[in-house]
C-alpha cells in the first residue's frame, strides 16, 4: 500500500479515538463524578508511565522487522519471539515494581477522599498483570508496523480504544460505579486488543508458532531501543515542562491561557504524525541515500499540506477561541495559539528527516545529545519570555525552540541547506500570514483577502507536490515511494 494511504489511515488512527474520547467524557462525569474520574486518569497516567518499561523494544521491532523484509518467515519469526520475551520478562519486573510503589505515587495527588483512595489503591493492583500484557501489545504492533499494516494497526487500536472507553461506561451504567470494577473492564479492551494484534502478526509477518530465542538479536534490539526510550523520556519533557514553569513564574491561570491554544493549534501536529509513522519502516529498509530522498519529498508534502492549512488557520483562532471559551479567555489565549501554530509548522520542516535519523539508527546518541542541550536552553528561554511578555512570551520561547530543534536535527542528517532551499518562500509566505495578522484589525476584510491570496499562491507554487500526493493515494503512483 502507498504511503499516502498508510498516512491516512494513520490519522485517521489518531482522529477518531480523540472524538470518542470527547464524547464519553460528558457521559463519564454524570454516571462516576468529576472525583473518580479523575482518580481514574491518575491511574491511567500512572499506568503510561510505567510503559517506558519496555524500553523501547516496540520501535526497535519495527525498525528490525522492516530491515528483513526480503529475509526468510524463520527469521522474521525468529525476531519476532526474542522481542517479545525480551519484552515479557521486562513487563513481569516493571509489573512488580508498579506493585511497591503505586500506592506511593497515589498519595502524592492532591486531597483525594478517603473512599476514592482506597478504590484506587484497589484498582492499581490490577495493573500489575495487565503491565506485561501492555509492553508485549507494543511488540507486536512494532511488528506489524514493520511490515507496513497500518490499515490494520489503526482499525485495531480504533476499537481498543472504543472498548477502553464504552466497557468501563456499561459497567458503571449497570451501577459498578468504584475504581475496582472500572478499571479491569477498560483493561479487557486492552486484552481484546492485543488478541487481535497477535492474530495479524501470526497471517502477516506470518508467525512460526514454534517459540524460539535468537541471542544475536538481543543486543542489537537493546541498544536501539534503549537510546529510543531515551528519546522518548527526555523528548515530552521539552513538551510539557512549559506548564510546570508558567504556573511557577506566572500562576495556574497562566497555565489555562497557554494550554488551552496549544492543545488547539498542536493538533496539525498529528498530520506530520501519521507521515512518519509511515515512512519509519520504508525508510528503514532502504539505503541512506533512498531514505534521504524520501525524506525530502515527505518534507515537501508536508510543506505543501500545512502551508495552506496555516495561513487558513491564523486569523481564525482569536474567533473560534472567543466562541469556544469566551472573549476575555480568547483575548489572552488568541496570540499564543497563533505562535504555536506557526511553531508547528516549523517543526514539520524536521519530521521527516528526524524519522530518517530514527530508522537509520547510528546516530541515535547524538540526537539525545541534541535534546540534552535543548533543555537549559529552552528553560531559559521559558524565563525570560514569562518574566517579559507572559504566557506569550512562553509561546514564543516554544517556537524559538522548535525553531533550533529543527535546525539542529536537520543538520545532524545533512539536509538543513536542502530543507532551507525549498522551504524558503512557503516559510516568507507563512511570515507574511501571522505579520498581516499583527498588522490588520480582526474582521476587516483587507485581513481576509490578503490571508486568501497568500493561501492560494501557497497552493499555487506547491502545485506539483499536491497533485503527487493525491496521484500516490488514489492511483498509487510512486512519489512517495
Amino acid at each position: 500500500m502507498s504511503i499516502g494511504k498508510n498516512s491516512i489511515a494513520n490519522l485517521l488512527g489518531s482522529i477518531i479515538p480523540l472524538l470518542i474520547t470527547l464524547a464519553t467524557v460528558p457521559v463519564y462525569l454524570r454516571l462516576i463524578g468529576a472525583e473518580r474520574y479523575g482518580a481514574l486518569a491518575v491511574i491511567w497516567v500512572v499506568f503510561s508511565y510505567f510503559g517506558f518499561f519496555d524500553f523501547g523494544l516496540g520501535q526497535a521491532t519495527a525498525q528490525r522487522m522492516a530491515k528483513l523484509k526480503e529475509a526468510s518467515v524463520d527469521e522474521r519469526s525468529k525476531l519476532f519471539w526474542t522481542a517479545f520475551l525480551l519484552t515479557l520478562i521486562l513487563g513481569i519486573i516493571g509489573g512488580i515494581m508498579l506493585w511497591f510503589f503505586a500506592d506511593r505515587i497515589l498519595i502524592h495527588f492532591e486531597n483525594p477522599g478517603a473512599a476514592i483512595y482506597q478504590e484506587a489503591a484497589l484498582a492499581i493492583l490490577w495493573l500489575m498483570p495487565a503491565l506485561p500484557v501492555l509492553l508485549v501489545t507494543s511488540v507486536m504492533t512494532g511488528a506489524l508496523q514493520g511490515r507496513e499494516r497500518f490499515v490494520e494497526i489503526n482499525i485495531i487500536s480504533v476499537i481498543g480504544n472504543t472498548l477502553i472507553q464504552i466497557l468501563p461506561l456499561a459497567v458503571a451504567y449497570l451501577g459498578f460505579v468504584e475504581l475496582e470494577y472500572l478499571v479491569p473492564a477498560a483493561l479487557t479492551g486492552r486484552m481484546i486488543a492485543g488478541i487481535c494484534l497477535f492474530y495479524k502478526g501470526k497471517v502477516n509477518i506470518p508467525l512460526r508458532m514454534e517459540v524460539a530465542f535468537d541471542k544475536s538479536a538481543v543486543k542489537p534490539l537493546l541498544t536501539y531501543g534503549g537510546w529510543i526510550s531515551v528519546i522518548g523520556a527526555v523528548g515530552p519533557l521539552l513538551v510539557v515542562a512549559d506548564r510546570i514553569v508558567i504556573g511557577s513564574i506566572a500562576g495556574v491561570k497562566a497555565v489555562s491561557y497557554y494550554t488551552i491554544p496549544y492543545s488547539l493549534t498542536s493538533r496539525a501536529m498529528m498530520l506530520s504524525g501519521s507521515l512518519a509513522n509511515s515512512i519509519f519502516p520504508r525508510m528503514a529498509g532502504m539505503s541512506a541515500d533512498e531514505a534521504k530522498m524520501l525524506a525530502d519529498r515527505s518534507t515537501a508534502i508536508l510543506v505543501a499540506i500545512l502551508t495552506p492549512l496555516v495561513i487558513i488557520a491564523l486569523p481564525l483562532i482569536n474567533p473560534f477561541l472567543t466562541v469556544w471559551i469566551g472573549r476575555e479567555l480568547a483575548d489572552k489565549a488568541a496570540y499564543v495559539g497563533e505562535i504555536i501554530l506557526v511553531g508547528t509548522w516549523l517543526n514539520a520542516l524536521v519530521i521527516p528527516h528526524n524519522t530518517y535519523l530514527q530508522a537509520d539508527g547510528k546516530k541515535l546518541k547524538k540526537v539525545v545529545l541534541i535534546y540534552l542541550f535543548e533543555i537549559p536552553v529552552y528553560f531559559t528561554l521559558l524565563w525570560l519570555g514569562l518574566s517579559y511578555w507572559g504566557v506569550t512570551g512562553a509561546a514564543l520561547a516554544w517556537t524559538l525552540r522548535v525553531a533550533i530543534d529543527s535546525a539542529l536535527l536537520l543538520g545532524l542528517a545533512g539536509a538543513f541547506k536542502r530543507i532551507l532551499r525549498q522551504c524558503a518562500l512557503p516559510a516568507a509566505l507563512v511570515a507574511a500570514a501571522a505579520l498581516l495578522i499583527y498588522l490588520t484589525d480582526a474582521g476587516r476584510p483587507g485581513l481576509w483577502l490578503g490571508t486568501i491570496s497568500l493561501a492560494a499562491f501557497s497552493v499555487f507554487i506547491s502545485r506539483k507536490e499536491l497533485s503527487k500526493l493525491v496521484e500516490n493515494v488514489f492511483l498509487g503512483r510512486k512519489y512517495l515511494t
